[in-house]
């Protein structure tokens, strides 16, 4: 058992190395068609893919409409934290993205920006974090100011309990937020190279004929005595040895 183990623990060695030595020989090959396919991909992604921008603010959930001049409880805490997913909800209505638009002027509607508008906890405390993404850098921006002003007024109105104070304000976008332009061109040159590796080895592996005297010996495990040259396609090469073929 242990003589098979060790057999066949050295076949999938050589096996390795064998694939190893047959990328190694095509390289440059490989390393060219993964050039070809990022430059590709990068040139093609900035032509049809439109990038988009973020901007957004975060703001503190409290329980209490009053400020508490003495220490928070974690009572309050915890509501504050189950108030996150009611406010996110108040942030994104129809109501709200609407008087947002008209405060911004925008030349869109609320089916444009439905999903424009997301809102999340921090860290699972009682801050959340509101981001507008769009197509157009100045509108994430107006849009995410409005909204900073809108939710305040709008959430003290509709709630009986509890207030948002904006911690972080909107900032106007410096670069894009989506889609990042180099990583995908570094996903589809790896794909590219991982798939002209497969096709590589695939087209060797198919490849059955004898290309030499150590073939022999691998698959029939008889020795090689001596080796016939073809004389008459010697002279063809540099300081070769050979026939001329008669004209």
């Amino acid at each position: 058992m242990d003589e098979m183990r060790n057999m066949r623990e050295e076949e999938e060695t050589i096996d390795l190395l064998e694939v190893g030595r047959i990328l190694l020989k095509r390289w440059w090959k490989i390393l060219l068609v993964m050039m070809i396919v990022g430059a590709a991909t990068y040139g093609l992604s900035t032509f049809f893919i439109q990038p988009k921008y973020q901007s957004g603010f975060t703001a503190y959930i409290n329980n209490n409409k009053e400020q508490p001049t003495e220490s928070v409880s974690s009572q309050d805490i915890t509501a504050a934290r189950s108030l996150v997913s009611t406010y996110g909800a108040i942030i994104k209505s129809r109501s709200v993205v609407e008087e947002a638009i008209e405060r911004t002027r925008a030349d869109c509607t609320y089916k444009d920006l439905e999903d424009a508008v997301t809102v999340e906890a921090v860290d699972d405390t009682e801050i959340i974090q509101v981001n507008v993404v769009t197509a157009d850098a100045g509108l994430s921006y107006d849009l995410a100011k409005a909204l900073q002003k809108v939710s305040a007024d709008r959430i003290f109105r509709i709630m009986e309990a509890g207030s948002m104070s904006v911690i972080n304000t909107a900032e106007y976008p410096s670069d894009i937020y989506s889609p990042n332009y180099i990583k995908l061109s570094l996903i589809a040159a790896v794909l590219a190279g991982i798939l002209f590796s497969g096709v590589i080895l695939l087209r060797e592996w198919m490849d059955d004929r004898i290309k030499g005297a150590e073939k022999l010996e691998e698959w029939y495990g008889i020795p090689v005595l001596g080796i016939i040259h073809d004389l008459t396609s010697a002279n063809v090469q540099k300081g070769g040895y050979g026939y001329e073929r008669e004209k």
